[in-house]
């Protein structure tokens, strides 16, 4: 019975473990790359949201924000780093890949309150 259970701690202890899926990095040469669907939930200083904000964002890098206020932006590539301004908000984007998944980072500052907010979307 020692001798089963020193082989099945052999084979637990050898076998792979799946590591998480590591992020890497995403360089967008055109706001085009990120026409699509996005959903995340925004993070301030007062916490993170339980509705989910859906970012439709069309191939010229306009984009339509539906979430507990619909709003309406536009997304530029200047000097290759993604930039967003909409008429609440205002701030970067950065384009990430974690195993299947595609997510684009949002870091931005409200301009009524200059609170800042993240929100990690995933591509849908």
């Amino acid at each position: 019975m020692r001798a089963f259970i020193a082989i099945l701690l052999a084979m637990f202890l050898a076998a792979p473990t799946a590591a998480p899926a590591s992020a890497e990095s995403v360089t967008v040469s055109n706001v085009r790359e990120l026409a699509g669907t996005w959903e995340g939930y925004p993070r301030d200083n007062s916490g993170t949201s339980t509705t989910p904000t859906v970012w439709t964002i069309r191939e010229d890098g306009t984009y339509t924000s539906a979430w507990t206020i619909n709003t309406q932006g536009k997304i530029q590539l200047v000097n290759g780093k993604l930039i967003y301004e909409s008429g609440l908000t205002s701030g970067t984007l950065a384009l990430e890949e974690r195993g299947e998944k595609q997510l684009l980072l949002l870091t931005g500052k409200s301009k009524s309150d200059n609170q800042t907010i993240t929100i990690e979307f995933v591509r849908k």
